[in-house]
Order: structure tokens, then C-alpha cells, then sequence
């Protein structure tokens, strides 16, 4: 008769055989981290200096050369093109580990989706280190617009101008199904090399608005220079901006699907991720030393003053995109239409 013990010491030693099979030795993490000592690891930023993306990247520098011992990170700033510039330079980069970037995810998705041509990347190729952030993205104007609501810019009798970073890029794509689905005529002025530089633009008022996450337009809005007009989310859920219309709740119907859908997509938003062909040894120290880094009581303290962060592991963040990829093709001849 098998006893009960027997049967626990049994199932322990099974599980025991499944974690040496299936975690890396300890003398292959040794190995691993012991790669990056003395070394220079590259963080690549696909916009200008003094942005949100920019921000990110400089609060985690510390932090990553802490927990990748012997390491010194060193900023890149690669603007243009939305984003695309940087991101096509991150994934041609040498596979070993050294060189890592936080994109555009929303914007790189639907560039790859659409194939567009700037495109030298396939994300389903990347590593994926992990997730700093999630943030609301919305449509902002002057403090001193006349523009005070949705409705306000339907009964404009112009069309209204709004400032984009690049053709392509998320603030793009998400201005166009935004006003699509709200049936306001505007023009885009394209170009800025980041959302600093459109942001001026638009307090000069050379442009009427301009859409972006909330966390990079949030400090001139609590001072009064910007207003925000709505969300892009499926619900108020952000406690930044409670009082403030989601864009689901001012459509029609009809435009009920596409919104939600590209909601899902701007899920990811400011990942990590490294060139195709890193060893998963070195991916695994990255994934690691990114997850202490963002619970790190010093990079805590940082968000509460700086920018918020909602990490997600690598593995997480690799089922979101398969997600945002789906949901961004239902959303393709739509997308397609906005670059004609």
C-alpha cells in the first residue's frame, strides 16, 4: 500500500526534476551576469531629450547598473520618424545583449501591421525585457482655447489643426480614429521630433491640440496651460483624470468597436525590448534586473514625482503584443485610409 507520505515525497521529487530541467543553473546565471561586467550597454530612446519615453530611460539607468553589476548604461536619443528612426536602428543592432530600447509600442504595431515601408522591424522577432508603463492617452488643448468639449470642436467652423510627431506614429494614428469616430474635420501639421517640441507649438498656438499620453502632458495641464478634452480608454479608470469623458462614452455605436480596439492596442505601450537573436541567458539577467529596478524603493519614490509606472515582466509582455497585434489587423483598411 502507498502511503501518503510516499506519495508527497513523490510529487516533491517530480517537482524538484521539473525546476532542474527547466530553471538555468546557477552557475549558467554566474556566467550570464558575469558577461556584463566592465561592459557598456546601450538604452536607446526613440525620441528627443526631455520626453516621457526620455524620462523613463534616464530614472532606470541607476537602477539597471545596480542590478547588472559592473555595467554602465549610456542613453541614446535616436528621433525621428514617430518613433520608427530608433526602433529600426534597435532592431538592426548587433544581438548580444548590449544594446536595449523602450518604443513606441502602439505606434510600432500599427506601422508593422500596415507595412509601411519606413518598417525594417518585425516585433514578433524582438526579446522582450518587460513593461514600464500603460498610460491614458488623450486629447489635449490650450488652457486658453474656446475649445472646452467634443462638441465644441464639432460645431468649429474650420477644420481643427492638430500637431503629430510623424506620420505613422501613435498621436497619428490615434488623432485619426479619434476624429473619425467623432466626425470632425482637421488637418495634421507633421513633423515635431518629440512631444516637448509639439507641445509648444501648440501653446504658441500655431495648432489647435495635440493628442499624447497623459503623464507626458500631465504637468501643463495642472498648471493650467493645457486642457483635456477626453480619454482614450474603455473606462474612467485612470484617478488622474476621473472627471474627464472617455472617448467610448461620446461615440456613436457604430464607432464603439474601433475605439475599443485601439484602447487594446495602446495596452502596450512603453515596453522594453531588445534585437532578435540575444541569448535567452542574457535576456533572463535584462528581464531581471528591469523587474527589481521598477520595484525599487528608490525607483518608486522616483514615480511618485517624475512619471508612474505599471511594470509587466517579459513573458507578460510578449502575450500583450500578440493581443495588440489582433486586435490592431481587425483595425488595418481603417489604418490604411489614414496614411492615403
Amino acid at each position: 500500500m502507498i502511503t501518503s507520505h510516499y506519495k508527497v515525497s513523490l510529487l516533491l521529487a517530480c517537482l524538484l526534476s521539473l525546476a532542474l530541467v527547466f530553471l538555468p543553473s546557477a552557475e549558467a546565471q554566474e556566467k550570464d551576469y558575469a558577461f556584463y561586467k566592465g561592459k557598456v550597454i546601450e538604452f536607446f530612446v526613440p525620441y528627443a531629450v526631455g520626453g516621457g519615453f526620455d524620462a523613463y530611460a534616464r530614472g532606470l539607468k541607476p537602477h539597471l547598473e545596480k542590478y547588472i553589476p559592473g555595467t554602465t548604461v549610456v542613453i541614446r536619443n535616436i528621433a525621428g520618424g514617430g518613433g520608427l528612426t530608433g526602433t529600426n536602428q534597435l532592431y538592426r543592432s548587433k544581438g548580444d545583449g548590449l544594446t536595449v530600447g523602450i518604443i513606441n509600442g502602439a505606434g510600432m504595431v500599427l506601422n508593422q501591421i500596415l507595412g509601411a515601408k519606413e518598417v525594417l522591424y518585425d516585433l514578433n522577432k524582438m526579446g522582450w525585457v518587460g513593461r514600464v508603463y500603460a498610460d491614458t492617452h488623450v486629447l489635449a488643448v490650450p488652457g486658453k482655447s474656446p475649445f472646452r468639449t467634443a462638441q465644441d470642436l464639432k460645431n468649429a467652423k474650420r477644420a481643427i489643426v492638430m500637431a503629430q510627431t510623424g506620420k505613422g506614429s501613435d498621436d497619428f494614428f490615434l488623432t485619426y480614429l479619434a476624429f473619425k469616430a467623432l466626425s470632425i474635420p482637421y488637418r495634421n501639421i507633421i513633423g515635431f521630433q518629440g512631444a516637448p517640441e509639439a507641445i509648444m507649438a501648440v501653446l504658441r498656438g500655431e495648432e489647435d491640440g495635440f493628442m499624447d499620453s497623459y503623464s507626458t502632458l500631465e504637468k501643463v495641464v495642472n498648471e493650467g496651460e493645457m486642457r483635456v478634452i477626453f480619454q482614450v480608454a474603455l473606462a474612467r479608470e485612470d484617478p488622474r483624470i476621473k472627471d474627464v469623458p472617455t472617448l467610448l462614452e461620446l461615440v456613436g455605436e457604430d464607432a464603439r468597436e474601433m475605439i475599443s480596439g485601439i484602447s487594446s492596442v495602446f495596452a502596450f505601450e512603453r515596453p522594453i525590448a531588445v534585437p532578435p537573436g540575444v541569448p535567452s541567458g542574457r535576456l533572463n539577467v535584462l528581464r531581471e534586473a528591469l523587474w527589481v529596478s521598477l520595484h525599487d524603493p528608490g525607483m518608486i519614490e522616483w514615480s511618485k514625482k517624475v512619471r508612474p509606472i505599471l511594470p509587466l515582466n517579459g513573458e507578460e509582455t510578449e502575450k500583450l503584443l500578440k493581443q495588440a497585434l489582433a486586435a490592431g489587423n481587425k483595425l488595418r483598411p481603417l489604418l490604411e485610409d489614414s496614411l492615403k
